[in-house]
């Protein structure tokens, strides 16, 4: 098992005549300050805002002063996941703060952050923010672009031929391939096959048993193997950039015109999708099928 990072995000909104507002955070465990980041989607007139109080279910959100209009925040909570079955074998972000800085052409001094660390440290949870949203989209678990993928321990299959369906891939290496020998009503024996009773097409994630076939069709064949890429695919670092850098000029955007007029009669909020389709075209060739294993 391995731990990983996942997130929780939303919006939030403090009401006119209020300084903070109570958010639930959705989570199973209590957060620290340090995993709960917000970012203001509009101007605040100078006044300032941080989170406060997390909680077993939730936390607040608090802005220096009242103000006679409503203020909208968004606000991201990363926190650890134990998954079972699943290890790291490389750890790396999709893209970089760096990355993000040199494409997007925003500087910490244009949103109003007192340092450039502080900037840094919000485009670090900005990454996080973009790669569950990525990962989820490609339907694959936390981790499954970075250098060298990830590993997955005795994965079940029911047999099927000539081919079964892994659940991840490209397939960068096979540990081990069991299958079970005994009836139903007995304890299982896993006999580990070697090359060449078995075929693997790697880059189809697609296992076949050549002259071994298990007593019983349900859960009798199981693997370990390692699924990803040996370096992220550069698809996914541009993804990965884009998405952070829609995501800064939209707040830029709003920070310096948060409202645009239309006609005499309307004016409508300017927004800037992040994760918009052209990006989500780009994801298509890594989305995973969606197989249930054993």
């Amino acid at each position: 098992m391995v731990t990983v990072y996942s997130t929780k995000t939303g919006t939030a909104t403090i009401t006119a005549g209020n300084t903070s507002v109570t958010v639930p955070h959705g989570l199973s465990t209590t957060p620290t300050l340090a995993d709960i980041s917000i970012t203001p989607l509009d101007d605040l007139g100078g006044r300032s805002c941080w989170p406060s109080d997390p909680g077993a279910t939730n936390f607040k959100i608090n802005l220096s002063s009242m103000d006679l209009s409503d203020h909208l925040f968004s606000w991201g909570v990363v926190y650890e996941v134990v998954v079972a079955g699943v290890s790291a074998v490389g750890s790396a972000t999709y893209c970089t703060n760096t990355d993000i800085k040199a494409h997007s052409k925003i500087a910490y001094t244009d949103l109003n952050y007192a340092s450039d660390s502080d900037f840094t440290t919000f485009l670090d949870s900005l990454i996080v923010l973009a790669q569950s949203m990525i990962e989820n989209f490609c339907r694959v678990p936390t981790g499954f672009f970075v250098i060298n993928g990830l590993a997955f321990t005795n994965e079940f299959h029911d047999f099927q031929y000539p081919w079964m369906s892994l659940l991840y891939y490209p397939v960068l290496s096979v540990s081990k391939v069991e299958y079970n020998d005994q009836g139903y009503g007995i304890t299982a024996n896993w006999v580990i096959v070697t090359e060449p009773d078995y075929l693997m097409n790697l880059s189809a994630g697609q296992l076949m048993l050549v002259n071994k076939v298990p007593a019983i069709h349900e859960q009798s064949v199981r693997i370990t193997y390692t699924a990803g890429y040996a370096s992220t695919p550069d698809d996914i670092k541009y993804v990965c950039i884009q998405m952070c850098t829609n995501a800064l000029h939209g707040i830029l955007q709003r920070k310096v015109s948060p409202q645009v007029q239309v006609n005499e009669m309307a004016v409508k909020l300017v927004a800037v999708e992040a994760f918009n389709e052209e990006l989500k075209g780009m994801l298509r060739p890594y989305v995973r099928r969606l197989v249930i294993a054993g």
